[in-house]
């Protein structure tokens, strides 16, 4: 999280505030993978990195995100909440199921979600 934190400044505690909203967070940024997405957990703050290089990213949520009708904004939030579901389950299945095998599937989702997209 410090690394993450060097690179965007705005997730600093002193920066986010005290109001709730700041247990959750959605960023863009470069991954190491060539996944949708991928998650940072320090115990209280879980941030979802977007990968702005996966097809998703490029073909729905961008557009969604620029766009400027009301309508535009109600499906990014939705579909952000589909995503923090989505990370919070892995973090909680973390538990029991190993976080190789859980990285694993996420690569696999990611990389059949692109190839889909992709014709």
């Amino acid at each position: 999280m410090k690394e993450l934190e060097q690179l965007y400044p705005t997730l600093r505690r002193s920066q986010m505030g005290s109001s709730g909203d700041s247990r959750y967070r959605i960023i863009e940024g470069t991954l190491k993978d060539t996944g949708f997405y991928n998650f940072l957990f320090d115990g209280s703050r879980l941030v979802v990195l977007l990968n702005p290089d996966h097809p998703f990213y490029r073909e729905l949520y961008k557009p969604l995100a620029d766009g400027d009708s009301s309508r535009d904004q109600q499906l990014r939030a939705r579909l952000e909440l589909l995503l923090l579901a989505a990370a919070r389950s892995e973090l909680v299945s973390s538990s029991r199921i190993s976080s190789m095998l859980l990285n694993k599937h996420r690569a696999e989702w990611s990389n059949t979600l692109a190839t889909f997209l992709n014709g």
